[in-house]
Parts: structure tokens; sequence; C-alpha cells
């Protein structure tokens, strides 16, 4: 045990006879011993910190770039392919930045890095349905042409977009 004399006042403390200084204040402090509402991570109170997991932190997609929006197209119906045309300065140099994805009904062109511009030409709702597997990008100067292969190639197209 403790004992100690505080100050020349003529009073001695409470005998302390704790173990730790925590569970000394506890009995000298009684509820007002921060101790007392802290018991669990008191020092010395002989518990260790536990991991809790090893798993690695889920990795987060990559925000997607800002696009600008491709309005101004050309498109025309070709026999057994629908044409899209559109025209970006220097697009032919970029066509390894270029990608398409096609579906049924959809497509979307996403253009990265064009002249210090990212691009988006999606169309999620097309007149007829297309041979996704099929379709490709054909690439001049400074357009790029979009076949879109037909599923149904004696269907004439009068319109690209389902307008329903």
């Amino acid at each position: 045990g403790i004992n100690a004399e505080y100050g020349n006042h003529g009073h001695t403390t409470t005998q302390m006879s704790a173990q730790n200084p925590a569970e000394a204040s506890i009995e000298q402090h009684g509820k007002n011993s921060y101790y007392y509402w802290h018991k669990n991570v008191a020092p010395d109170s002989g518990r260790v910190p536990q991991l809790l997991s090893t798993a690695p932190k889920e990795a987060k997609e990559p925000a997607e770039p800002e696009r600008v929006r491709i309005e101004k197209y050309a498109w025309y119906d070709d026999d057994a392919a629908v044409k899209i045309l559109v025209e970006l300065d220097s697009i032919g140099d970029a066509r390894d930045r270029v990608q398409c994805k096609f579906g049924e009904h959809e497509l979307e062109l996403l253009i990265d890095d064009l002249n210090g511009v990212n691009y988006k030409l999606a169309i999620h709702s097309l007149k007829n349905p297309i041979d996704a597997e099929k379709c490709k990008l054909f690439f001049k100067k400074d357009k790029v042409t979009i076949k879109l292969i037909k599923q149904d190639e004696s269907k004439l197209w009068f319109e690209l977009i389902d307008k329903k």
C-alpha cells in the first residue's frame, strides 16, 4: 500500500492499497475517478489490443471522368448495316483511346483525352435490334464511323432512335 501526506494542512490522505495507479484513483476518488468510467482502457489493465481483421480494404472504382456529350452526328441505312458518322478533329490519331460498347438496342462510344477532352455518345434505345458481336468502328483522320450490323438485314431503318 501507499501512505502519503500532502501539504502542511495537518491532514493525511486515505491510505491506498490498490495494485496499480488506476485502481488507486478509483479507490481514492470513487465515481469521480476518470478510471472508474474508463475501466476497460485503464493502464496496466492487462488487456491487449486485438486485431479485428486482416482483410484488405475494397478498392474503389476510379471515378468516371467528366465527358462532353456528342450531340452532332450523321447516320444512314446501308443495307445490312446502319452507319453513324461522328466528326472530331484528329480522332484517327486517338483510336487507342476510343472504345465502344454495343448491346442489342444500344451503344456507348467513349473517347478519352482527345485534344484534352473526354467525349461520350450514348444511345440507349436504337429503333431496331443490332448484332452487338459484329458491330465495328472505322477511323479516318477527323471521323469515326460506327457500323451497326442489323439483326434483320431486310428491315429498313427510317429512324435511328426509338422515341417511345
